[in-house]
């Protein structure tokens, strides 16, 4: 049979084992938490810049798309036949341009 002192000793080597397993695997957490905070905090930084990109692009392409609708308004006025009609319709073309 084994001695009471071995027995206490494996008990205590045991507590120490698991004390030390625990303690590394709480540490092991907190370094990957802090990793995984870090990758988020990137994440929302690199959200941010894209929405900012995808905002001033949408601009742009509104400005583009009425930049062209004032020039196929112009080319349509132009191409009308001599007349009051083009006069006219080169008057508001202009007018629109001047505001």
């Amino acid at each position: 049979m084994a001695e009471p002192v071995s027995i206490v000793v494996m008990a205590g080597l045991i507590a120490l084992f698991s004390g030390g397993m625990l303690a590394l695997y709480r540490f092991a957490n907190k370094r990957i938490m802090e990793k995984m905070l870090g990758l988020k905090r990137k994440n929302d930084d690199l959200s941010q810049v894209i929405e900012r990109l995808y905002q001033a692009r949408l601009n742009d392409n509104r400005e583009t798309r009425s930049r062209l609708e004032r020039l196929e308004d112009k080319m349509d006025a132009l191409a009308r036949p001599r007349g009051r009609e083009k006069d006219v319709a080169l008057e508001k073309v202009f007018a629109r341009a001047r505001r």
